[in-house]
């Protein structure tokens, strides 16, 4: 038999769970932001540049 308090904190792990879910689910700014930072956190190792060799690329992108 389980430990009365063992179950208790299950089940609030378990709501906690549902509420993260439901949250997950219903807030798409949510989710952007944290598929924003597993790709940060991917890339972090990538090489950089600086904005002035960034910007021209771009500039011939937008035409």
């Amino acid at each position: 038999m389980r430990d009365s308090s063992a179950t208790a904190k299950r089940k609030t792990f378990v709501r906690l769970c549902d509420v993260v879910t439901e949250t997950l689910l219903c807030d798409q700014n949510l989710r952007e932001d944290l598929i924003d930072l597993a790709l940060i956190e991917q890339r972090q190792n990538e090489p950089t540049r600086t904005l002035e060799k960034y910007l021209p690329g771009r500039r011939k992108k937008q035409r």
